[in-house]
């Protein structure tokens, strides 16, 4: 749980910082900050918690590779996540162009996004390392007798 947090908190931070400027309506507030840092957590709680693993990840290389591979797949539901909305937030589009949707928000937004994403992914999976090794853990909250 704590991974889906973080990874949420990350994608909105990135999100917030992309999007600051600019003042968008409600339907684009949930389209492009809402609905990415729900893919942010769901990549995170499903994938994000072996970062805090020690027996999976034992070096900070280790814990970006998964990062950025969490954002990645955090991109992809993203998408999935975008083509099926859009169709009941926006007017214009119909269920059947759903799958042109996905594929455009997949190869367009790789290009677009794409580096922000691997970015906040390497960033958020590092930091998520770095806590985790600084935290107190079971066998060093022992009481030697």
């Amino acid at each position: 749980m704590l991974a889906a947090i973080w990874f949420a908190a990350f994608g909105f931070l990135f999100l917030c910082l992309f999007f600051h400027a600019w003042q968008l309506a409600f339907r684009a507030v949930f389209l492009f900050v809402f609905l990415p840092t729900v893919a942010a957590a769901t990549a995170g709680c499903l994938w994000g918690g072996a970062i805090l693993d020690r027996g999976k990840t034992s070096t900070l290389g280790q814990a970006l590779t998964r990062g950025v591979v969490i954002a990645a797949a955090a991109f992809v539901i993203f998408a999935v996540l975008f083509a099926v909305a859009l169709p009941m937030v926006e007017r214009g589009w119909s269920w059947r162009q759903s799958g042109g949707l996905f594929v455009l928000t997949s190869t367009l937004g790789v290009f677009l996004a794409g580096p922000v994403v691997l970015f906040g992914g390497m960033l958020a999976g590092g930091t998520l390392y770095l806590f985790g090794r600084s935290a107190p853990t079971r066998q060093t909250n022992i009481d030697r007798v």
